[in-house]
Parts: C-alpha cells; structure tokens; sequence
C-alpha cells in the first residue's frame, strides 16, 4: 500500500517512470488522503512533476481534503477550496510569529514619535507628536496624504464612511472628508487630551484626560452631555448592548446606560490603570499590566492572561487570536481557547499601537519616528501563486 513516505519518494523523483506512474491512478479520495501528509512547499512543487498530477490537483476535493487538514476548524469564504487553501497559506502569520520567521521593515515620514494607528478599507492612519496625521496605502506602502491642523500630538481616531475623526492633546477633536482630505469641523469642549473615539447611533463619544466622557450630536456638532465619574484619565471606550464601557487609569471599567447616561456599574479587578478595552465574542478583555477577560452578559471576570511586565496598551483580535501590545517591548499573541501565550515578539522600544492588515502587524512605539511592519507573507508569495496555478 502507498503511503505518504513513498508517495514522497516517488515525487521527489525528478521523472515519472513507467515503474511508478501507475500510483497517479488512485481514487482521488485515496490520493487526497496520502497528499494531505506533505507539506506545502512539497505539494506545490510536486504540482509540476508531471500534467498529469497536475490534473489531478485541479480537483477541488483534492483541496478540500487539504484544506480541511492543514487548516483545521478555519471557515472557507471561497468559492472553491483551492483559492480557500491559497488565502489560508498566505494566512500565515500565526506559524510564522511561532517558528519567528517575519521579516521587518518600516514606514518612515512623521517627523516626531507616531502615537496611535488605525485602519480603514485598507488604508492605515498614523497619528503623531508632529501634530499631523499620515495616510498609507497599505498596498504600496506610500503615503499618499497628510493632514494638517491640530496644535498638539494626534493621539486617537475613528472613521465613519469617508469622514475621519481625530482627537489630539490640543483638546479638541477634528473632522476631516477623507475624499478632500480637508478638515470640515472642530469640536471643542474638553480641557484635557482626547485619548479615545467612537461612534454608535449617530453620537460621537470622547474619553479625556479630563476623566470625562462627551456625547457629541454628529448632525449638529455640539455635546449633548457629558458623563462624569471616573477619577482618573478615561483611557478607552467600547460599545456592547447598547451600554458604553469606560477605561481609566483609575483602575476601574465603568458601564454607562445610554439611555439615562448613569453609570449602572463599576468592574473592579484589574491591579493597575486600565488602558485598552475590546469586545470580542460576548467578552471584554481590559488591559493592565494583566489582561482580563469579562463575560459581558454576566459581566463577570471569567479569567485573566499573565506574561507581560509592564502596562499593556494596545490588543487587537486576528484570525480568532489576541494580540497584545506593551511598555514592556513585547507583542504576545494569545490563543483564546487554551488562555496560553504562543508566541512573542521582542521589539527595541515600547509598544504605543498595534493593527493588523492581511497577515502584516503594524507597530508604533516610544520615541520612534517609524512605524515597523511584521511581515509573514514574504516568504511565501511564490508558493501562493503555485497553488493558485498562476
């Protein structure tokens, strides 16, 4: 009986003979299963070995039955499981953070230390201490503009369609027509940085340094109420159930009932400020020095990811993992089913920003005037077009 060791065997030979053609003529079931025990790079390879193993890895079952075991539990958004196969191997930043096989290189034009990072439709916006606000094209690496306007460093953001807010340590948010790239509005109300954006059901919400919240109407461009509580710097703010989470360096989660704009309920458990918040299936996971895990329907915490020394400050959720950014240089990628850290990323400075765009991570850090892109998918762009038969 043929198995994948001779199957190796025969392809690695550089003809098909006579002697061994007569393997190819398996069931494809049969052959699909010997196939799915070679690697990648020995799949693709061997692709080419003769047209009629190559016919054979036409078939989409084929793929199917490679697709299911080299990716298991990974949903197919494809047509067909080969392109499913190809976008899942190009999707391999996980094995490459593990086996510590990316690659770097940088962004470079702000002329002072980049602060915050957001991405939209496959754009990347960088905030700075040069009070500018750079927009990259993620498929060039260029900056293809730069906004200019705030008196101050440029330290959060959120979009909405074509229209970009940006909140600054100049006290006010800006907003911009990203078709334009001109600043259309200024909203002025807070007395201190403006460290957090976001949006939900036509208001924009501010948290400052001030340890306040604003509700801005988008429609008229005025507060409409200010929310008052925290007795520290509102650090994050995330949206669930139609309640508003609140972080501070006070070392509390505030949730706020939008309705009546009180606060309903304090979450206590975190050992230091809390920096970070982020919703991700039915859970909030807050950031310390720890990173804790909430049940936001019981809002209880349901448990707690040790690893970093020093303050966490950006988390990010990619292909179901967390990713986890802090002042003690590391980014920690964390499998949310085993709760265990898989793998970590050693960088020169602390980490400010972290996000993550078609298998490429994007960092910002102290005192750094770059941002560093983590990059898997160099190693592998070969092999991907192999699999797609291009």
């Amino acid at each position: 009986m043929i198995d994948s060791f001779h199957l190796t065997n025969l392809l690695s030979s550089t003809t098909i003979t006579r002697k061994n053609f007569s393997f190819l003529h398996l069931p494809l079931d049969l052959f699909a299963q010997i196939l799915k025990h070679l690697g990648t790079k020995e799949i693709v390879g061997y692709q080419t070995t003769c047209k009629h193993l190559y016919e054979i890895l036409q078939n989409d079952m084929v793929w199917q039955t490679l697709f299911s075991s080299h990716f298991p539990g990974r949903i197919k958004k494809f047509e067909t499981y080969r392109m499913a196969y190809q976008q899942a191997h190009r999707s391999n930043l996980i094995q490459c953070l593990i086996k510590r096989t990316c690659t770097s290189h940088v962004l470079k034009g702000h002329e002072n230390q980049v602060t915050s990072l957001i991405l939209h439709k496959s754009k990347l916006f960088s905030g700075s201490k040069d009070k500018t606000i750079k927009i990259w094209n993620l498929n060039s690496n260029e900056c293809i503009a730069t906004l200019r306007g705030h008196a101050d460093s440029v330290v959060s953001f959120i979009t909405l369609d074509e229209i970009l807010f940006s909140g600054s340590r100049d006290k006010m948010i800006k907003i911009w027509d990203l078709n334009s790239y001109e600043c259309i509005a200024t909203l002025q109300g807070h007395t201190d940085t403006i460290v957090s954006l976001i949006i939900y059901n036509g208001n924009l919400f501010s948290g400052s340094r001030d340890k306040t919240i604003k509700i801005w109407d988008l429609n008229s461009k005025k507060c409409i109420a200010t929310l008052q509580g925290h007795v520290g710097p509102v650090e994050s703010l995330v949206i669930y159930g139609g309640k508003l989470f609140s972080s501070s360096l006070d070392k509390t989660i505030k949730i706020w009932d939008l309705d009546s704009q009180k606060c309903i309920t304090t979450l206590q458990g975190n050992i230091g400020p809390i920096k970070s918040l982020l919703v991700y299936d039915r859970k909030l996971f807050s950031s310390s020095k720890l990173i804790k895990i909430w049940d936001l329907d019981s809002q209880k915490d349901i448990t707690t990811l040790e690893g970093h020394i020093h303050l966490v400050c950006s988390l990010f959720i990619y292909e179901g993992m967390l990713f986890s950014g802090s002042f003690d240089k590391t980014i920690k990628v964390w499998n949310l089913n085993s709760k265990e850290c898989i793998a970590t990323l050693n960088n020169a400075s602390a980490l400010l920003s972290i996000v993550i765009h078609n298998d490429k991570i994007f960092s910002c850090s102290w005192l750094s005037n770059e941002i560093k892109i983590w990059d898997s998918t160099a190693n592998y762009d070969e092999d991907v077009k192999k699999i797609s038969g291009k």
